[in-house]
């Protein structure tokens, strides 16, 4: 489920949970958060969002938790924020996607390949037509 943080520092998060916590859990379990910037223009709120993680190791989960005394209030997001957040954290995966292949191409373009029908096979040629 996706939920709207208020922080009592004034930032915004909207995050994955995997339940809603308790009234009695002293911390909230996030996974995947974004911080939103909204800033009012001309009459119209612009929002955009950033990882709030960004500067952390990437890992699998990217599970964080926040103790309950840091958080103003907390529940769930609305369908618009939802909308964005699924679109930002795909955008996310994306990247990650991108970024995997480009290091396996990277990894490839620097390996030393001992034969002529391993370099062949590598470049989709088949090794039966070529003498």
């Amino acid at each position: 489920m996706i939920i709207y943080i208020k922080m009592t520092n004034g930032e915004d998060l909207v995050c994955s949970v995997d339940n809603m916590p308790a009234a009695e859990d002293e911390s909230v379990q996030i996974k995947f958060p974004f911080a939103l910037k909204i800033q009012k223009e001309h009459g119209f709120y612009e929002y955009s969002a950033y990882r709030w993680d960004m500067f952390l190791k990437d890992t699998a989960d990217s599970v964080y938790w926040i103790p309950k005394k840091h958080i103003m209030l907390f529940g769930h997001a609305s369908d618009n924020l939802v909308e964005m957040y699924t679109e930002w954290t795909n955008e996310e995966d994306e990247t990650r996607e991108d970024e995997t292949r480009e290091d396996e191409t990277r990894e490839d373009e620097t390996r030393e390949y001992t034969s002529k029908e391993e370099l062949l096979l590598l470049k989709n040629y088949d090794t039966k037509k070529v003498h």
